[in-house]
């Protein structure tokens, strides 16, 4: 979720300049843009509380680290490299 939402912040952010500098001098458009600003900013300073407060939560019960990260593929049994003995074939010919 968190890698989900960030990228969604920063595109408001940027949508809410576009607004602002595209504005020409309208009182409305600027307002809007204000308003998408202050909306993109409380965002994304909750974003950013919840996950230090899921994360010191889970280290204070548990007295282990959490570790929201997505998971890495590098390692999972599907993308090891299994070697093949000798004498043996990749496929199950009788």
């Amino acid at each position: 979720m968190f890698t989900f939402a960030i990228p969604i912040a920063v595109i408001m952010l940027m949508y809410a300049g576009f607004l602002y500098i595209t504005s020409s001098g309208n009182k409305k458009q600027v307002e809007q843009a204000g308003k998408i600003l202050m909306y993109a900013l409380v965002g994304l300073a909750v974003i950013i509380l919840a996950k230090g407060i899921v994360s010191a939560t889970y280290s204070i019960l548990t007295g282990k680290q959490l570790n929201l990260e997505a998971p890495s593929t590098q390692n999972s049994p599907a993308t090891q490299v299994v070697p093949i003995p000798q004498g043996q074939s990749a496929t199950n010919s009788p």
